[in-house]
């Protein structure tokens, strides 16, 4: 048994000695289905980017654990759970089907008026954000194949304002049996005040930090900002109305060719739902976000 295996063990064995009264038993269980069917004109054709292809999976995550109460203001709950994917077509045995252990701690205080502070550590899903996910930042197949943060998170909530800050651990600096593994790591936030009707001034930020290997070395960095002012609305006819327009900021070096690049562009974003059926569009126009494709491709673009 794996020395990562027994601490987790512990942990949980260690949770049933607290008060009785204070621990309540948690559970959920989450199913995606997810497909994507990737036209580019030419059939195969390879954009550079991407090729055409079809993305067709499942994912079911349960996951059990214990909340706590202590004092007035103060929760916590501790969970664990299991990441089973299947890609569609893969011939993967059962056993494989099972990726990723999701474990996590978090902690909410109660603050008064409506407010509260969060906290999260571990491997946890990413619905602890309440970001949009803007396609700009994010593609959907990421979003559905790399599930989970591996790190922390904090969240500020009060009537009226959001705002949350992240560190995801998505790469470890490789050892004797992988030397070219290099060391990746990102911080996030995404907030939104509302100041009139359902009018919204929002933000997404992250920062890629796409650092060396025992065999390589030089450090890359990403960073992109986008302020939005978004529009939030339902009518008869439609039960969802986003509409947002902003500018991405772009500050991307790559310190080993001193090749640095800045720019940025205008996007916009609508999405109109009814009955659970929707469209979501993005359009975006300026300089070019993925410079640096052609050296590092998805490792840094995600």
């Amino acid at each position: 048994m794996s020395e990562k295996l027994i601490g987790i063990l512990l942990i949980l064995l260690m949770v049933p000695l607290l008060p009785a009264q204070a621990q309540k038993f948690e559970h959920s269980v989450d199913f995606t289905y997810f497909f994507d069917n990737l036209e580019y004109g030419d059939g195969d054709r390879n954009t550079g980017f991407d090729r055409a292809m079809t993305l067709h999976a499942m994912r079911l995550t349960p996951e059990i654990g214990l909340s706590m109460t202590s004092g007035n203001n103060l929760s916590h709950r501790l969970m664990a759970g299991i990441d089973v994917m299947k890609d569609m077509g893969s011939g993967l045995e059962n056993k494989e089907l099972f990726r990723e252990l999701t474990l996590y701690y978090s902690l909410n205080a109660a603050l008064g008026n409506g407010s509260s502070l969060s906290a999260v550590a571990g491997v946890f899903p990413r619905t602890f954000s309440k970001a949009p996910f803007n396609p700009v930042f994010y593609d959907e197949s990421v979003l559905f194949y790399d599930n989970n943060f591996e790190g922390l998170m904090f969240k500020y909530e009060k009537p009226g304002l959001y705002a949350d800050l992240g560190l995801d651990w998505n790469g470890q600096y490789g050892g004797g049996g992988d030397p070219s593994r290099r060391e990746r790591f990102m911080g996030f936030s995404y907030g939104r005040g509302n100041f009139t009707g359902g009018l919204d001034l929002e933000w997404t930020a992250r920062m890629d930090h796409y650092a060396g290997a025992p065999a390589l070395w030089g450090v890359v960095d990403n960073d992109l900002v986008n302020p939005m002012l978004a529009w939030h609305n339902s009518y008869d006819v439609l039960d969802i109305i986003d509409i947002s327009a902003g500018w991405v900021f772009s500050y991307q070096y790559d310190r080993r060719a001193d090749n640095l690049v800045t720019g940025g562009g205008f996007v916009t974003r609508q999405k109109l739902e009814k009955c659970r059926i929707g469209l979501d569009n993005v359009f975006y126009y300026g300089s070019d976000l993925m410079p640096f494709h052609d050296r590092y491709g998805r490792d840094l673009y995600m």
